[in-house]
């Protein structure tokens, strides 16, 4: 992995990366930014193979059971592609394996059901290296979907990239940070709220409607506003590209990449194609000087920049700014593979402590709503000064919930937006019908740090949380001018 800065750089261009190589070991901890990764080391010197998964695809690890008598390091997951599971492999033979039987070969490939990608360093045969054949290993299944091509710059290293790109969609998940907002940067906010208040006009009497449907009426609007108002993302873009898939933005480049580290990767490929097309020995031996230049450079650039770093913070640095630069410098980031892959074991730890956390004397209905015995204040209609006071002290970068509307498309409703949802909230409080979305919630499980248990996050409708701002502003207010609250 002596190529890390470079494959920390470019791989938001990539949604699934191969390595073969890796020369990890069990003791070593590796992080790409933006990736979950699975991976099989091996225990001596050299080898090893991994497989990096951008964290908001579902993806199923597979065992690895046949290995040609131990002459091949594999290592597999299970992905989805057009609804159909994909089996990935990344494989590497050494080159003093030896021999390996074609029935070898045959135990080790049946063992993958359905359709299969091999990706690795066989050590075998390619027309690039002048052999007049090459080794492809796919499903035939896959050939109308799937697009090779043999990458000519090989980041500084003996071997040469292969981009497969396939034209469907790869299954995403939704965990933390991974929901899938409605609205994308290039939104163009004033179609929105245009199209947004011509739906709201078609609505002839909305005080006649029912809570329930006033609420999920006001969704729709908005996911078609957002709909009209947001460039469509053509549905064949590469499975490889990260930057364009499904509207995603992209994990956070090198914190530390300057014009510079460009201009050394710009000499070295001039190396490579001038010994490509000469083919003499001093021009190889430049390119070998070029790429040992290069990676020399590179860490000197990387060291200066945190230098740099380090020297600007003082005590009014913070912390939250810090700690994130820190890790980005080093590539640590925390993982979650429990929101892409969980195993029956964890899915049953789980609900024994949901199990603990629920006590045995709470009771199992709701309480009423609106009680006889309510103060007057408590049950008067919002405001629109309570709604602008809940809407200014809104967190943009909060995750939405399962309808994908986070307070950034809240923030930009209209006026007749903002009006219609604040008649969809006194009819709630007035009529004490919560809508049944309000009572779903997305749940993640975040392993703590000893890995047996886990640190529930709960996301919540946005919606329903400006609402439970605005009750909570008005009862801080009643407890606090009525002096309800004990002194002590």
């Amino acid at each position: 992995m002596s190529k890390f800065n470079e494959l920390s750089k470019y791989s938001a261009d990539f949604n699934i990366i191969l390595i073969s190589e890796t020369w990890l070991s069990p003791d070593i901890s590796f992080k790409l930014r933006g990736f979950d990764t699975v991976r099989e080391d091996r225990l001596g010197r050299g080898g090893g193979v991994l497989i990096a998964i951008r964290n908001d695809i579902k993806y199923r690890r597979i065992q690895v059971l046949e290995r040609c008598g131990g002459l091949v390091e594999a290592c597999a997951v299970e992905v989805s592609v057009r609804g159909e599971p994909l089996t990935v492999v990344s494989c590497y033979r050494p080159p003093n394996a030896g021999h390996i039987a074609v029935g070898e070969w045959d135990r080790f490939l049946s063992q993958f059901r359905g359709k299969v990608i091999f990706g690795g360093d066989f050590n075998s045969h390619n027309t690039v290296w002048g052999s007049a054949s090459t080794c492809r290993i796919a499903s035939d299944s896959l050939a109308l979907i799937l697009n090779w091509q043999v990458g000519l710059d090989p980041w500084g290293s003996d071997h040469l990239p292969i981009t497969i790109e396939a034209q469907a969609g790869l299954g995403r998940c939704r965990g933390v940070g991974g929901t899938r907002r409605l609205h994308a940067r290039d939104t163009d906010w004033n179609a929105f709220r245009d199209d947004m208040d011509h739906s709201l006009k078609l609505i002839s009497d909305p005080d006649s409607m029912d809570p329930e449907v006033m609420y999920s009426t006001f969704v729709s609007i908005i996911g078609e506003a957002i709909s009209v108002a947001t460039p469509s993302k053509r549905s064949d873009t590469r499975a490889g590209s990260g930057k364009h898939s499904q509207g995603l933005p992209p994990p956070p480049s090198c914190p530390w990449w300057t014009a510079e580290c460009d201009d050394w990767i710009r000499i070295r490929k001039e190396a490579l194609s001038k010994f490509k097309q000469s083919g003499k020995r001093e021009d190889f031996i430049e390119y070998k000087k070029s790429v040992a230049v290069t990676r020399k450079e590179l860490r000197r650039i990387k060291q200066e920049k945190f230098r740099s770093f380090c020297e600007g913070l003082n005590k009014d640095s913070n912390l939250t700014y810090v700690w994130r630069t820190m890790k980005r410098f080093q590539s640590r980031y925390n993982q979650s593979e429990v929101a892409h892959e969980c195993s029956p074991d964890k899915e049953k730890k789980i609900c024994d402590q949901i199990d603990e956390l629920r006590a045995g004397w709470v009771p199992v209905d709701m309480p009423p709503f609106v009680g006889e015995d309510a103060d007057g204040f408590l049950d008067l209609p919002f405001s629109e000064d309570e709604l602008r006071v809940a809407f200014h002290n809104l967190r943009v970068k909060s995750s939405p919930g399962l309808d994908g509307i986070d307070y950034t498309v809240i923030k930009q409703l209209s006026a007749m937006g903002r009006c219609f949802f604040l008649r969809i909230c006194n009819s709630i409080l007035s009529q004490g019908i919560f809508p049944a979305d309000w009572r779903k919630y997305l749940i993640t499980f975040i392993p703590k740090a000893d890995g047996q248990k886990f640190r529930p996050i709960s996301l919540a409708p946005c919606l329903c949380k400006v609402m439970e701002r605005m009750l909570c502003n008005r009862l801080n207010w009643w407890l606090e001018s009525g002096n309800k609250l004990p002194k002590s």
